[in-house]
């Protein structure tokens, strides 16, 4: 993987690691009111132990976690 993806005007290395916390990440931010249930499949999909551990992975945060919460329409 020779390409480099330019983040902050610096290269930063393309590689599979990287590819696949984008699109956990992605899977996540997409998933609007599934959210913690994107979290579970995706702790399943990267073979953590515990969704705690993807979330951690992934950069999440609380509050981003809460949000999706907020798109619930009762």
């Amino acid at each position: 993987m020779d390409q480099l993806l330019v983040r902050n005007q610096k290269p930063v290395p393309v590689i599979p690691h990287t590819m696949r916390k984008t699109f956990g990440r992605k899977v996540f931010e997409s998933a609007g009111t599934d959210a913690p249930l994107a979290l579970m499949r995706l702790q399943t999909l990267f073979n953590h132990a515990t969704p705690t551990i993807t979330k951690k992975y992934l950069g999440i945060t609380d509050s981003e976690l809460e949000s999706s919460y907020d798109l619930l329409d009762f």
